[in-house]
C-alpha cells in the first residue's frame, strides 16, 4: 500500500541511504552540474526549466504535481529519471497502480507482492544496495533499452526509452547506479558533461570548480569557447578554448573565473572591496 511505502521510505534506510547518500554521490562524480529541489519545487510558478530533471522519491505524486509534471518537464528535449516505485499510487489511493506508473514514466512497469533483491546486473558489472524489499517493481515495456537486470530474477530494472512527443524517460528501480551509467544516459541525451575523470564538478556559467577524486590530470569541457582565469593563483591560464587540464592531487580543489579580461578584472575589484 502506499502507507507501507511511506513507512518503508520514512523509517528504515534501505529505501531512503540509496537516494539520499549513494545516488547524489555517484550523480556528483558523473561530470554534470545540478541544482537540488523539493519535489514539491515543480509547483512554483519561477521553476527554472533543465535538461534533465532527476524525480527519485515520486512513489505517489499528487494529481496537481503530476499536472505540473506533464506541463512543464515532459518537453521536446528533456530527459525525466525515475526511481523506486515511480508513481505507483494516485492521491487518495492504497493501490498500486501500473497505469499511473506508465503515465508518469512513460513506461510499462509491473510488479509483484513479493522481495526482490535489490542488485542490478549492467554490461560492466553489478551494483545496488543487496537488500530485499518488496513490493518487487520491474519494467515490462517492450519498447524500451534495458540497461539493467535484477541478479537474481532477470528482470529488468534499468531502462531508456525516448517517448513520442519527444522528451524521453529513465526508470532506475534501485537508484544507486554508479556513474558511468549516468554519463552514458547523459551522452545519449547530448547533455553536456563538464568532465570524465569521476571528479565532482560546479559551474554556473562564470566561475567553474573540481574536486579531485583521485591523483592525476584532470581534463574540464566547457559548452563553448572561452578564457580561463585561476582564482587561486590570480592569472590568465587558457584563452579562447573549451577545455584544460590540469595536474591534481586527491583531496585538492581548483576554481576557475571564465569569460573576458573586463570581467575577470571588475570580479577582481569586487573581491578586493569585500
Amino acid at each position: 500500500s502506499a502507507g507501507s511505502i511511506n513507512r518503508l521510505a520514512l523509517n528504515n534506510n534501505i529505501v531512503t541511504v540509496p537516494v539520499r547518500e549513494t545516488m547524489r554521490r555517484e550523480l556528483g562524480l558523473s561530470g554534470i552540474s545540478a541544482d537540488q529541489y523539493l519535489l514539491e519545487d515543480i509547483l512554483m510558478d519561477n521553476f527554472p526549466e533543465y535538461d534533465c530533471y532527476i524525480l527519485p522519491n515520486a512513489y505517489a505524486p499528487s494529481e496537481e504535481l503530476r499536472k505540473a509534471i506533464d506541463k512543464k518537464l515532459k518537453k521536446p528535449g528533456k530527459l525525466l529519471v525515475f526511481g523506486f516505485a515511480p508513481g505507483a499510487f494516485r492521491e487518495n489511493s492504497g493501490k498500486i497502480s501500473p497505469e499511473a506508473m506508465e503515465a508518469l514514466t512513460g513506461m510499462k512497469i509491473g510488479f509483484e507482492m513479493r522481495k526482490e533483491k535489490r542488485s542490478v546486473t549492467f554490461d560492466n558489472g553489478s551494483y545496488g544496495s543487496g537488500a530485499n524489499i518488496g513490493p518487487a517493481f520491474f519494467i515490462t515495456d517492450p519498447q524500451v533499452e534495458v540497461w539493467g537486470k535484477y541478479s537474481a530474477s532477470g528482470k529488468a530494472a534499468l531502462a531508456y526509452k525516448e517517448n513520442k512527443n519527444s522528451w524521453s524517460s529513465m526508470v532506475a528501480l534501485a537508484p544507486e547506479m554508479p556513474a558511468e551509467l549516468w554519463r552514458k544516459a547523459f551522452k545519449k541525451h547530448g547533455i553536456h558533461l563538464f568532465t570524465e575523470s569521476s571528479d565532482p564538478v560546479y559551474y554556473d556559467g562564470r566561475f567553474i570548480a573540481v574536486h579531485a577524486g583521485s591523483d592525476g590530470k584532470k581534463r574540464l569541457i566547457l559548452p563553448e569557447k572561452r578564457n580561463w582565469y585561476d582564482l587561486c593563483r590570480n592569472k590568465k591560464v587558457a584563452s579562447n578554448t573549451d577545455s584544460f587540464e590540469i595536474e591534481m592531487r586527491r583531496g585538492a580543489t581548483e576554481i576557475f573565473f571564465i569569460g573576458d579580461e573586463k570581467e575577470f578584472k571588475r570580479f577582481q575589484q569586487m573581491d578586493h572591496k569585500k
